[in-house]
């Protein structure tokens, strides 16, 4: 892995997919429109969730990131960074962001609440 954080920054800047849980990283990747889905466990996703609708915000149930299976994450960030290869990761997706989407407004349109 880079060892200089401009050289992590870089990597993550030409990334195709981004996973992993609320973090700097996950700062860069939404300011950088990457795609894919960011974790949260205690964190307010209302402050500090994605802005950018391609990276998709997944609370942990209890808040507590050890209660969040893999396979609830897999197939939303399959849909999130490759939607052209997963119609039926699309309809989940679809599905997923109907059903979680908070009230709407400038601050929260990309929240969601428990998985």
């Amino acid at each position: 892995p880079p060892d200089s954080w401009a050289a992590q920054v870089a990597v993550l800047a030409v990334a195709d997919g981004f996973a992993g849980i609320d973090s700097c990283f996950a700062h860069i990747a939404d300011a950088c429109a990457i795609p894919g889905v960011v974790l949260f466990g205690t964190a307010d996703i209302a402050q500090w969730g994605p802005r950018n609708p391609n990276l998709l915000a997944i609370p942990a149930p209890q808040k507590d990131l050890d209660r969040l299976p893999t396979d609830a994450v897999t197939p939303l960030l399959t849909a999130q960074v490759f939607p052209q290869n997963s119609p039926s990761d699309q309809a989940l997706l679809s599905t997923y962001t109907r059903s979680r989407i908070a009230p709407s407004d400038s601050k929260t349109s990309n929240m969601r609440t428990e998985v």
